[in-house]
């Protein structure tokens, strides 16, 4: 499916060609706020986002950035939307400098036609990459942090299949968004990373010495020996998945001593009991609870139940594909990372309470 940000009249084109093609499109109409257009982008899941850039005010540097944002957080094939200007025009070189390949400039309606085929086939316009578009406008590149000053977060899920890696890689992916560098680290022995290497071979860069896959723009590292090197790699966010909880073999003081945790979790009956188990444990730490699958007709019985623990209570929107972002999951994450420094640490109640497994649901 093809979703063009732009109005009818300025997209007609793609209509035809996307007919002819029988692919679906959606056109949006007119958006002029960067934020809108972000937003739009990553409420589904698109084969193609074409974007006018025609309609919008703001500087070079700023769209390229919101467009970036997009590029990183998706897998749909982005498309630019810019009759009449040339290699050399900045935005277009701001664009191609965060990896956009694909821009439709003709002013003839057959030759702009054969570009946008030419993206939706999936073939770089290679006058448009960064080989060889000249005189480059590159975006100032993220600095490192010489300090160390980073921060550390663990998930954990209290039961299996539920969603534990797919709110790490959606941790990353919105962090990103927000131009901060993280990255993904499989603390756990499922060997996903592993099978992801084997199985992928398209999009996938891997580093062998240090353990390092990239897929989707997302930096994911899977030799615990190699973690003090992978620390001073300049990222401000390092994400543990510690897999499953298992009281009999979890390394919970390497749990703990991170900045941020998570325990994911579910409101099914099964997984209510693993809940219960992961809650005698982590009760009296500063630990954060998400809940994967949980239907909004149940949130506010589980935030009764959480009690105290609610305002660290978070619901996770529907994610079918790990890897793909939605910008649905802002409220989630912004409400997470605006509200980390404001956690009690190791607040002990007087009397622990008795959640899940002491009280029945309505």
């Amino acid at each position: 499916m093809i979703l063009f940000i732009g109005t009818e009249q300025a997209g007609f084109f793609i209509s035809e060609v996307a007919k002819a093609k029988q692919i679906p499109i959606r056109i949006t109409g007119l958006v002029t706020s960067l934020k809108n257009i972000q937003n739009l982008a990553l409420q589904e899941k698109y084969d193609f986002i074409v974007i006018n850039i025609d309609m919008l005010t703001d500087s070079s540097k700023e769209i390229a950035e919101t467009i970036n944002n997009i590029h990183i957080s998706t897998t749909s094939r982005i498309i630019i939307l810019a009759q009449g200007y040339g290699t050399n025009s900045e935005i277009v070189q701001e664009l191609c400098s965060v990896g956009i390949t694909n821009f439709l400039t003709s002013n003839n309606l057959s030759k702009i036609k054969e570009q946008l085929e030419t993206a939706l086939n999936g073939i770089d316009d290679i006058s448009f990459t960064k080989e060889h578009s000249p005189n480059q406008i590159p975006l100032s590149p993220k600095p490192l942090n010489p300090n160390n000053n980073y921060k550390t977060i663990a998930v954990v899920g209290s039961v299996g299949r539920i969603g534990t890696t797919t709110q790490c890689i959606q941790m990353v992916k919105y962090l990103n968004i927000q131009n901060k560098k993280a990255c993904y680290i499989e603390m756990n022995p499922n060997g996903y990373l592993e099978l992801l290497k084997e199985f992928y071979d398209e999009g996938v860069t891997i580093d062998e010495q240090l353990g390092k896959i990239t897929y989707q723009n997302v930096d994911m590292f899977y030799k615990k020996d190699k973690i003090s090197d992978i620390l001073k790699l300049g990222y401000d966010y390092y994400i543990y998945d510690f897999g499953i909880y298992r009281p009999d073999d979890f390394a919970l003081i390497s749990f703990l001593e991170k900045n941020i945790k998570f325990v994911v979790c579910g409101t099914k009956p099964n997984e209510l009991l693993y809940m219960q188990q992961a809650l005698q444990v982590f009760y009296d730490n500063d630990v954060n609870y998400i809940f994967s699958f949980s239907p909004e007709s149940e949130h506010e019985d589980v935030l009764a139940l959480m009690e105290e623990k609610a305002e660290y209570t978070y619901f996770a929107t529907f994610t079918p594909d790990l890897f793909f972002y939605s910008s649905n999951g802002n409220p989630v994450w912004n409400r997470v990372f605006k509200h980390e420094t404001q956690q009690p640490v190791n607040e002990v109640p007087e009397k622990r309470k008795n959640y899940f497994w002491g009280r029945k649901r309505k």
